[in-house]
């Protein structure tokens, strides 16, 4: 089997039901020997399951969701797979990265003409991996996000209204960064991006100069104030970002002076006041 998919049913702002009308117009694309599963699971659990009895079976493993639809099965299948991405999330950073089209069909047509590719990743904590990967406020927004999402918000919205209280509400704390021997203090800081892919979900181009393959940790934080900050986030739509401190290297070590979550694209991972992170060169087989 050349292609195998795996689609999150709770990914997005598209429903089961559409999703199941979308699965039979991909198979009559992908071809009758492509096995399409996920669609009829209910945790993320049993998603990572499914992805995984599939992922011995085809030669391309086609994940049908969002950057945190990703990073569960990266985590879980590792880097044997071969991977595509068909991008029916919200956010879709990754995705715009690859230069897939926001159009299922179109996307799965760019995926069939594709090359495979090698990305780098990063590793946090060395044992965790992801391409966007950030402390701090990130977190703070997830967590208002999710209660917005669990009152019936869809889409772009939860997101844009969880940031917009987030910049208002979140803590700050003191943090230092040892970058390749080098330490460097930042008071109050309100996060640390360490990222391979520039842009941060519905089209913000936050750290511009990222690279998916140049082998290096590419690094954003800073303490701006409130309304800088509001309007660095605004501007990163039309613009690419000049806000911040920017910093990159391969190997870096985050110390916090309060306790904050560590999160992979998306997704929570743990909370601490200690964190390391390594670049992977060419890690990850993608289609683009």
């Amino acid at each position: 089997m050349k292609y195998g998919m795996v689609i999150n049913p709770a990914s997005g702002p598209l429903t089961r039901k559409a999703k199941g009308a979308l699965v039979e117009k991909l198979k009559s694309i992908l071809g009758h020997d492509c096995r399409i599963t996920g669609l009829d699971t209910q945790t993320k659990h049993q998603l990572v399951e499914a992805a995984r009895d599939l992922a011995g079976q085809a030669s391309i493993l086609i994940l049908a969701g969002g950057d945190g639809t990703f990073s569960q099965i990266l985590n879980a299948l590792g880097t044997d797979p071969t991977y595509a991405l068909l991008p029916i999330g919200s956010a879709n950073a990754l995705a715009r990265t690859l230069g897939l089209s926001k159009k299922p069909l179109r996307a799965i047509r760019q995926i069939q003409e594709g090359q495979v590719r090698t990305m780098d990743l990063v590793c946090c904590d060395g044992s965790r991996l992801g391409v966007l990967t950030a402390v701090g406020i990130e977190a703070d927004i997830l967590c208002r996000r999710d209660r917005l999402l669990a009152r019936g918000f869809r889409g772009a919205v939860p997101y844009f209204i969880a940031t917009a209280q987030s910049i208002r509400y979140y803590q700050r704390t003191d943090i230092t960064l040892r970058l390749d021997g080098q330490v460097r203090q930042i008071p109050r800081a309100v996060s640390v991006i360490v990222s391979k892919i520039p842009s941060y979900g519905f089209g913000l181009n936050l750290i511009p100069q990222a690279q998916v393959d140049d082998g290096m940790l590419h690094i954003l934080t800073g303490n701006v104030g409130k309304l800088h900050l509001a309007w660095a986030l605004l501007k990163s739509f039309v613009v690419p970002n000049r806000t911040g401190l920017y910093l990159h290297g391969t190997r870096l070590v985050l110390e916090t002076a309060q306790p904050r979550w560590l999160q992979t694209e998306g997704e929570l991972y743990r909370q601490g006041t200690l964190f390391t992170f390594e670049a992977l060169p060419g890690a990850l087989k993608i289609i683009q």
